[in-house]
């Protein structure tokens, strides 16, 4: 079966992106050490040498390999240290276990989390300094790091720090890869471009999109904003050829995708094997590479010629011409180029970042913080609960046709209660998710049953009383969901209350009152925040949603302020803005800078705190607002109507 051109474009995009392929050696390059590679046995990871001899021991739940003589390893279990340690090729430790998270060295740096802060430590493990804004950052390339961090509402954005932890370029893009040959790709207002180390645009009007990094001086592109034609480019942005279908950089030429299948085209642009496999990993500098047929994998040359034949369950690439990794079943061992075995299959893992290094590839480490969880959790949830709608219904609608809608089924355990629909499901992505189990409560059906979930027969035209949804991740880290509540209690602009039995945030959805709380099963070991709103809520502590501020409000009530005053910045301007807070989530008003005396005309819309704003002049738009309530300030962005400025806007209310 041949693979669908769009799974294809999607799985080598994300992977280049995220600095997973394309990216060759920058500034002060790191080196993969290839006398040792990482290899796991009986569920714990040590070192081997080429031969398949264990060097270092086994000990650890996780590696990376060796860069420049350090490598990063977890140790785990009950002893007096545990966490993050560096080590050097004898094994000894440099930096003894200490840190949740670390990297092996990048041109020098060593990525480290202490605590809930990104460090940067030299390779003796010396404190260089912190990037406390940081929720995520990768190995140094080029000289400069990526990392993330939340926008004002909430959004992860990326940027790139210095050697001196000096912020080089300003977080401002929705994505990003890894700087090489003084450029890096990245996305923002959903279009893929190159810039340079100052942040600008390196190619002013290009006709093609960003696809991969920089590698020995070129790139590979999609033509025409187009996924259905790729190009290569070269550093000053001129196309060199172009091929129907993807291609995805391999070193001394490009793996190609199309309908047909995947093949082989040369750095001259020319088809030399053509598509037919199911999947390939790059040549590099080797004479054969691993290709798939099926669900089993083979080597072939560069003539298209197959030398070893499908044979294996995987197959990694060559190293050196010497060795290759292959697997049966969940066990790895080691061929040479005839295909014979020098290890038998008998490791439980083997590290391909490890290979991608020996060929050339620069390390690509990174460290997460906790708050990383965070942050993209209450942006998938404040996604999934938007303009007073849950995923696109609300509860004006009835029973039967949300049960349709989300697939709920019509089923009650026994007679007991008002909860009587429930559904789990995944929301988000499939790297960033989140469960959801929404309760529907009300009197729905028309028959009772002692039996557990026995079918049921709706009452037509039966609306919810309210609705509560609780939301957890299967892999959260510690106080997981207590920094969740943090989050989206201030992004919900919920009012903070406490009691002995927990914390709560109170407002009001659409009109509705609404209750934000932690919840604990202990039973399942689940643990999370859910979201109640509607009619007939419990609140705890004789507490009542009126009892809130109107700010907390999302502006779809008839209670908020009619206008009001804000005073702040644009950029280093200082200016006075006049809003208007109406019902549906409309907004109107006006501004104007306190060095002038004329207004500019405001208009948009807020949605749950999150507040677009356009600006016109003499009917002309000129700019557009984004910006984020919190209690009575106002944080954003500002752009000009060509999207060619964007400065930092910081208001608060003058009443």
């Amino acid at each position: 079966m041949r693979k669908d051109i769009s799974n294809i474009l999607m799985t080598a995009a994300c992977a280049v992106l995220l600095g997973c392929a394309g990216i060759g050696p920058g500034e002060g390059t790191s080196v993969v050490n290839k006398e040792l590679m990482p290899v796991k046995q009986d569920g714990i990871w040590g070192f081997a040498d080429q031969k398949g001899s264990v060097v270092i021991e086994p000990a650890f739940s996780s590696v990376t390999p060796f860069v420049d003589g350090l490598a990063a390893v977890c140790v785990s279990g009950d002893g007096d240290e545990t966490g993050w340690a560096l080590i050097d090729m004898d094994g000894n430790y440099v930096v003894r276990p200490s840190y949740s998270d670390l990297t092996a060295p990048s041109e020098g740096i060593v990525w480290a989390m202490d605590g809930d802060v990104v460090t940067a430590l030299d390779t003796d493990g010396k404190k260089l300094f912190e990037l406390p804004q940081a929720d995520m950052v990768w190995a140094y390339s080029d000289g400069l790091a990526r990392f993330t961090c939340p926008d004002s509402v909430g959004n992860r954005v990326y940027g790139f720090v210095d050697k001196k932890g000096k912020v080089a370029i300003e977080s401002i893009f929705e994505d990003a890869g890894d700087f090489a040959d003084g450029v890096a790709e990245v996305k923002k207002d959903g279009e893929r471009y190159y810039i340079d180390k100052e942040g600008n645009n390196a190619f002013g009007d290009q006709t093609f999109k960003a696809f991969s990094g920089f590698r020995g001086g070129r790139a590979t592109v999609f033509i025409d904003n187009s996924s259905s034609v790729s190009g290569v480019i070269d550093r000053d942005g001129k196309l060199l050829f172009t091929q129907p279908g993807v291609l995805v950089d391999g070193g001394d030429g490009y793996i190609y995708y199309t309908k047909e299948g995947t093949g082989w085209v040369d750095n001259k642009g020319e088809v030399v094997i053509k598509p037919q496999f199911e999947a390939m990993r790059p040549f590099y500098d080797n004479d054969l590479a691993p290709f798939k047929l099926g669900d089993r994998s083979g080597f072939v040359d560069r003539s298209g010629q197959i030398r070893l034949n499908p044979q294996w369950d995987d197959a990694s690439c060559f190293v050196d011409n010497n060795f290759a990794y292959v697997a049966i079943g969940d066990k790895w061992g080691m061929i040479d180029r005839n295909g014979k075995y020098s290890v038998n299959p008998k490791w439980e893992d083997v590290s391909m970042a490890y290979v991608n290094g020996c060929n050339g590839q620069s390390y690509v480490g990174s460290v997460m913080s906790d708050f990383y969880f965070v942050d993209c959790a209450a942006v998938i949830i404040r996604n999934f609960i938007k303009d007073g709608r849950i995923d696109g219904w609300d509860l004006s609608w009835t029973a039967e046709d949300i049960a349709k809608h989300i697939g709920m089924s019509r089923y009650m355990y026994g007679r007991y209660g008002r909860e009587h629909m429930l559904k789990r499901m995944k929301i988000g992505t499939s790297q960033e998710s989140v469960n959801a189990l929404i309760y529907l409560r009300g009197e729905f059906f028309k028959n009772q049953t002692d039996k557990a979930f026995a079918p049921l027969d709706y009452v037509e035209g039966v609306k919810p009383d309210n609705v509560m949804i609780q939301f957890w991740q299967d892999d959260y880290r510690a106080d997981w969901y207590n920094n969740l509540f943090i989050k989206l209690e201030t992004m919900l602009g919920l009012e903070h209350h406490a009691d002995g039995q927990g914390q709560y945030g109170i407002g009001k959805l659409a009109g509705h009152p609404l209750l934000l709380s932690e919840f604990v099963s202990p039973n399942v070991g689940r643990k999370g925040v859910q979201i109640e709103f509607g009619k007939g809520i419990s609140f705890p502590s004789g507490l009542t949603a009126t009892e809130s501020s109107d700010a907390v409000d999302d502006g779809a009530g008839d209670d908020y302020v009619e206008d009001t005053t804000y005073e702040g910045t644009v950029g280093d301007s200082p200016i006075v803005m006049e809003l208007g807070f109406g019902g549906n989530g409309t907004m109107s008003g006006r501004y104007r800078y306190k060095s002038e005396q004329g207004w500019i005309t405001l208009s948009g819309t807020n949605d749950d705190g999150v507040i677009d704003l356009t600006e016109t002049v003499d009917g002309k738009t000129t700019g557009s607002f984004s910006l984020a309530l919190n209690d009575f300030s106002l944080m954003g962005t500002w752009t000009d109507s060509g999207k060619t400025k964007l400065l930092k806007v910081e208001l608060h209310s003058a009443e």
